[in-house]
């Protein structure tokens, strides 16, 4: 809306960005000289670190995780535990919250004990989709029930987890390809959560 024209408008004028840093390599053709990279070469750093790849997926997966379920949970919560369309919104709200909650709280525990091994920083978000998966197969292995909900409350707050965690994993050592490597990241969750339910032919479930 309004706001966010607005926002857009300001933000050149509030934040400043560090200066660019120049896209170069030392020359194999002339020593002791560089040029700069080509567009390829560019492209290539992107997904030249296993990890960084590993990590775009994984997280556009658990995004596409907390993105079905918010979708999907109000007409969930009404076919299944046959609440009227504003309680079972009240409900799914809850879940939006507990997942936004988790992600506050996910991210901080990944920087704590990032800070004590940075191996942490991809061990501690694997153990939370792991974690993730674990309880979201339980919950929706039970029948519906206040188990089965609060199920489903411990496993959106635990898939949120990689958000902080992600773009830290995946930036190089120059900043020249930070927030292209950041942005790559978001570009594969937008690919993940846009495409992957028409390739599964999943829709919202409808009341009976």
């Amino acid at each position: 809306g309004a706001a966010g024209l607005l926002l857009v408008a300001v933000y050149p004028f509030v934040v400043r960005d560090y200066e660019t840093v120049p896209l170069v390599k030392l020359d194999a053709n002339a020593p002791g000289s560089e040029r700069r990279l080509r567009v390829t070469e560019i492209v290539r750093e992107l997904f030249v670190s296993r990890t960084a790849v590993l990590t775009y997926v994984g997280s556009a997966l658990q995004m596409f995780v907390i993105g079905v379920i918010n979708a999907w949970i109000p007409s969930y919560m009404g076919r299944y535990y046959g609440l009227a369309p504003d309680e079972a919104a009240m409900q799914a709200a809850v879940v939006v919250l507990v997942a936004g909650i988790g992600i506050i709280i996910c991210g901080w525990g990944v920087d704590r004990l990032g800070q004590r091994d940075i191996r942490n920083r991809l061990r501690v978000p694997a153990l939370f989709a792991i974690t993730t998966c674990v309880l979201l197969v339980l919950a929706f292995a039970l029948p519906p029930g206040p188990v089965q909900y609060a199920l489903i409350l411990a496993g959106v707050l635990f898939a949120g987890g990689q958000v902080g965690a992600a773009p830290t994993v995946i930036v190089v050592e120059t900043p020249a390809f930070e927030g292209s490597k950041f942005e790559m990241r978001v570009a594969a969750q937008a690919a993940v959560v846009q495409h992957l339910p028409e390739l599964w032919r999943l829709s919202p479930a409808r009341p009976e």
